[in-house]
């Protein structure tokens, strides 16, 4: 966190320039807040966060590192990546009980965990072994589970951050 607050104010736009509302602003510290540019793209924060990200459907991300008071103007680049429809569904790995699946061709090197359940949700871990360390992915469903975004600290300590969104066939996002 950074030593004292912060304030932070300013639009997002698209890459025509058109203001975006309902842009969720994510890592703020806020934890009890909803954080949402207005229905003109503006938004006036007050933030310990030493680093912010902007979301919005159909959009790719924005990460912002914070440093002092200045307005910003957020260009959010769009549209989101189609994703591209498996026609591989013997590869496909299944949240049993949650009507989901995570198709992934077979990959060498790629390891899948069993899936481990709570009372409303499933999940699955999928990684590698790279000269970092392992890195991977989650996949998860069911009514209780939450959006899926990173920890705060984890998006703050990041030197380097980047999200890529996509958008499904029948337009969900993820």
């Amino acid at each position: 966190m950074l030593p004292s607050p912060v304030r932070l104010s300013g639009v997002v736009t698209d890459n025509d320039g058109r203001r975006l509302s309902d842009v969720w602003i994510n890592h703020t510290g806020a934890r009890l807040e909803n954080v949402k540019t207005d229905s003109q793209g503006r938004f006036d924060i007050e933030t310990r966060a030493p680093a912010i990200v902007f979301r919005k459907h159909g959009f790719q991300s924005k990460y912002c590192r914070v440093s002092g008071d200045r307005p910003l103007s957020v260009i959010l680049t769009g549209p989101a990546l189609q994703a591209k429809v498996c026609g591989a569904f013997s590869n496909c790995v299944l949240l049993k009980g949650f009507m989901s699946w995570f198709c992934l061709p077979k990959v060498p090197g790629v390891t899948v965990s069993k899936q481990d359940n709570d009372i409303d949700y499933g999940q699955r871990l999928f990684w590698v072994r790279t000269q970092s360390g392992r890195a991977g992915i989650q996949h998860a469903a069911g009514p209780m589970w939450g959006p899926g975004l990173p920890f705060d600290e984890d998006v703050w300590a990041a030197r380097d951050y980047a999200e890529t969104a996509y958008i499904d066939s029948e337009g969900l996002s993820s």
